[in-house]
């Protein structure tokens, strides 16, 4: 041992580790080019002789710090002790600042140095993910120990379409590795498989691994399919490919029935009755291994809320539904989602918005009264008239108004019509002819007989004002 060492032998690696295992290790890191050990095993954390190394030189590089173990398989709930070794004799353990998967800052309270060139951590690995990076210092493009976690409780959803012939799972997307989505079908069902392989029986089924989608830009979501889809039971989990072996996440069971998102319902009408009953019809999905119930929702638009207020209806066994309303006339807007009976599953996407329309009974009986406003444009030689409607009361409520219609008849027969919807006042302008002017309701069944007359007749002084007969019942 030279000097150098000598001066240096006072530092005791850890304890029960070989004080000449740690001068063999710092020989081959003090040189400028330094062999790195292609990988670290972790044989026992808490008996003396943990320290082991697979020594085998793969590759030439510089390595600043290096971990021990650099990769390790641990078990959920499991803690694992890692050791950061600073190769610059410039450096100093007690500058260590370890995080996790690079941007997860580890409390200091966690890792200490146990001598000038070593600093210890003990964490409890991710039990969501299958790996885990730690690193001690702040650069982030330097050697990390790699956290396997075998048995990791990875939230995976699933999702079998309406027509019950592929189901898509999911699983947020792990930035650092490539995942494998492996299957095993068995014509059994699912408590069934589940006890036979947690008994240690073998459960006859081939493994596949699932096709996946490709990934698009800035998606944190991972999506495969399994296509086509078989009944019974599916065993699904997740696998990474590492050098001290396959690891898995923790096994779950999935029957495809137990999954379905049904197609939207079809062909929704709502109808308001005089009776104020608003009924809404569709025609719901089908299911091909059981039946379907459906939910109603629906609301009145509002210009005042850009957020609807909807009513929702408890789910029903039917393909229709009857819900009482305040106004017969007022518009709703419906909608109808459904889903398996046994409440298992996903709703079905909201089918599209659909306006209810009245159920009249006639057409509208009488016009609406209304005034008249002049105002005179001498450099055209026209004058803007506006309508003043008056509000249409009806005694009953056996049918609805759509709008207006608005009649103009010249001295010469010709007669333009003009629908309006239900406004409080309509415009038009007056070359100051002879002009009749009628206001009509109608709806659906057609339009109102008895309606007012408005007649315009120009008057010939210097003063700006015109001669307007009162308008009368046609």
């Amino acid at each position: 041992m030279d000097s150098e060492d000598e001066d240096e032998s006072g530092d005791e690696w850890s304890r029960g580790c070989p004080e000449e295992f740690y001068w063999r290790w710092r020989r081959k890191m003090a040189m400028e080019r330094t062999r790195h050990p292609a990988e670290t095993r972790l044989r026992g954390l808490t008996v003396p002789g943990w320290c082991w190394l697979d020594v085998r030189p793969v590759r030439d590089v510089w390595l600043a710090v290096s971990y021990i173990p650099e990769k390790v398989v641990a078990k959920p709930g499991q803690n694992v002790t890692v050791y950061c070794v600073f190769n610059d004799r410039s450096a100093n353990a007690s500058s260590a600042i370890w995080r996790t998967n690079i941007k997860h800052l580890i409390p200091g309270r966690q890792y200490s140095a146990i001598n000038r060139w070593v600093s210890q951590i003990t964490v409890l690995p991710s039990q969501n993910r299958l790996y885990d990076l730690l690193q001690c210092t702040q650069e982030w493009n330097i050697p990390y120990s790699q956290i396997y976690v075998e048995g990791a409780v990875i939230d995976i959803t699933c999702e079998t379409n309406g027509d019950i012939d592929a189901m898509t799972c999911s699983w947020e997307k792990d930035h650092w590795i490539t995942l494998k989505f492996l299957s095993r079908w068995a014509d059994v069902p699912c408590v069934e498989m589940e006890r036979r392989e947690s008994s240690g029986q073998v459960v006859t089924g081939e493994t596949r691994r699932v096709a996946c989608q490709p990934e698009r830009q800035g998606e944190r979501v991972k999506r495969c399919t399994i296509h086509p889809l078989r009944m019974s039971c599916y065993k699904l989990w997740l696998e990474v490919d590492s050098k001290l072996g396959p690891v898995r996440s923790r096994a779950f069971y999935v029957s495809p029935t137990d999954h379905v998102k049904s197609h939207k319902p079809s062909n929704v009408e709502g109808v308001s009755e005089s009776s104020k009953v608003l009924r809404v019809t569709w025609e719901p999905p089908l299911l091909p291994v059981e039946g379907v119930q459906c939910q109603l929702r629906y609301h009145s638009p509002s210009t005042v809320s850009a957020h609807p207020k909807w009513t929702v209806q408890s789910p029903m066994e039917a393909s229709w539904s009857e819900v009482r309303v305040a106004d017969m006339c007022r518009v709703y807007v419906v909608q109808v989602r459904c889903m398996s009976t046994r409440g298992v599953g996903y709703w079905s996407d909201w089918a599209e918005s659909v306006y209810s329309v009245p159920l009249n009974r006639r057409a509208p009986d009488n016009g609406p009264d209304f005034w008249r406003v002049f105002e005179d444009d001498p450099h055209r030689n026209i004058t803007n008239v506006t309508l003043l409607l008056k509000h249409l009361a009806m005694e009953e409520q056996s049918y609805c108004v759509d709008g207006f219609v608005v009649q103009h008849q010249t001295s010469w027969g010709t007669i333009i019509s003009e629908k309006i919807g239900m406004v409080s006042s309509h415009s038009f302008e007056w070359n100051q002819e002879v002009h009749t002017v009628t206001v009509e309701a109608f709806n659906s069944l057609g339009n109102s007989n008895n309606n007012i007359k408005m007649t315009l007749r120009r008057q010939f002084k210097h003063s700006i004002g015109f001669l307007c007969f009162p308008g009368h019942q046609s």
